[in-house]
């Protein structure tokens, strides 16, 4: 892998990227080492990746670590960070201090902020009062989202991840505080989704009515409008059965026993829904695996296009071509040494197809047409994993 031309003294990846946890969605936390200046943030669009790009000074970095409030964020990014540039030896040692953390007493930044929280619950509490829920919206974030920053500033724990911030503190604490924590959220399942979903239909209706022009933002949207994959789930099994029925009608009696083998926990094959991420309106299925070893393919580890469905209302629109580079973005993420597919011998339309989305054609008989993707310095598509 190399590093991205973005100067300064050093650059230090952080975030999901650094900890091998990254995903199709997972933006590039880039953290870097500057002479001088102000600490500015900012984000940049490199070849369809969200960069999230910061210059500090070393003294900056340095400082965090020593600020109650900032070290819970900074060490544990600084610790598990991975240096890509490092001319000076400074980001090293910045990393041995992350890692070696001083002992700060957080209780008094913990009291004035819960202190300075004391307004947000007069509001809710006036609020239930009037019952006035509008009123409430806005106490209700900074309240549960304030208090649990003072409660993790307060007994030191430190977020490796800010994707788990509220699940993280609530582990370390009492069984009564959690569940407050987790009702005040609103996480119960059906409900979270559909205001998860609200919120990404939001953020589209934000763009139009405040006309906004701006790539970071119109990338958003597009994702936000792209079908995504979802891993299966047993409320799914009924539609997805029947889907699989229609892709291979010659397995139809052992399609549901296959599925509820691999809602057990699979890691090597995965079942996916597309779905519509605004709607949740299923579109289809994707089946993707990986292999050590698979007959007329390279030897090593291989990521396999093994299925792809497209229901008929939604035939004839590029649906497929949608959905096979979404599955290629989400086969990047899996470190494999190839990706391959295969289709029909006679399905001309779904070989050309895998032409199209980069595929090349390796071997083909009278039953399948067997296909590799070209390395990415070939190639390039929508969501194609961002090289370091």
């Amino acid at each position: 892998m190399r590093s991205p031309e973005v100067g300064g003294l050093g650059v230090l990846l952080t975030g999901s990227y650094a900890r091998g946890e990254e995903n199709v969605y997972s933006d590039l936390d880039l953290k870097r080492l500057q002479p001088a200046g102000e600490r500015r943030h900012q984000y940049e669009l490199r070849r369809g990746r969200l960069v999230s790009l910061t210059d500090q000074t070393l003294e900056q970095m340095q400082a965090s670590l020593s600020h109650p409030e900032e070290s819970i964020w900074a060490a544990p990014g600084l610790a598990q960070g991975r240096i890509l540039s490092d001319p000076e030896g400074l980001l090293a040692q910045l990393q041995s201090q992350a890692r070696n953390p001083p002992e700060l007493d957080g209780r008094g930044w913990a009291t004035e902020a819960v202190r300075g929280w004391a307004e947000e619950a007069h509001k809710l509490l006036a609020a239930l009062a009037g019952r006035d829920w509008e009123m409430a919206v806005a106490p209700l974030w900074g309240l549960v989202e304030g208090l649990t920053r003072a409660a993790a500033v307060q007994q030191r724990i430190y977020i490796a991840t800010e994707n788990r911030y509220f699940s993280t503190v609530a582990a370390q604490a009492p069984a009564e505080w959690s569940e407050c924590q987790r009702q005040a959220l609103g996480l119960g399942g059906e409900g979270l989704r559909q205001r998860c979903r609200s919120a990404l239909r939001l953020y589209l209706l934000s763009r139009d009515w405040l006309q906004l022009d701006d790539p970071v933002v119109e990338h958003t949207c597009r994702r936000i409008q792209s079908p995504q994959l979802v891993a299966l789930d047993s409320s799914d099994l009924e539609l997805y059965v029947a889907m699989r029925n229609d892709l291979w009608p010659d397995g139809e009696d052992e399609h549901r026993a296959e599925v509820l083998e691999l809602l057990r926990g699979s890691i090597a094959y995965r079942c996916y829904l597309a779905q519509a991420p605004c709607t949740g309106q299923v579109l289809g299925l994707v089946e993707l695996g990986r292999y050590q070893d698979r007959p007329a393919y390279p030897p090593g580890s291989l990521a396999f296009v093994d299925g792809l469905y497209v229901l008929p209302e939604f035939r004839g629109r590029g649906m497929g071509e949608t959905l096979l580079r979404a599955a290629i973005a989400e086969l990047h993420t899996w470190r494999c040494q190839n990706i391959g597919s295969d289709t029909w011998s006679w399905h001309q339309q779904s070989r050309r197809l895998h032409q199209r989305c980069g595929f090349r054609e390796i071997g083909v008989d009278e039953q399948e047409a067997r296909f590799l993707l070209i390395p990415e310095n070939e190639t390039a598509s929508e969501g194609e994993a961002v090289l370091l």
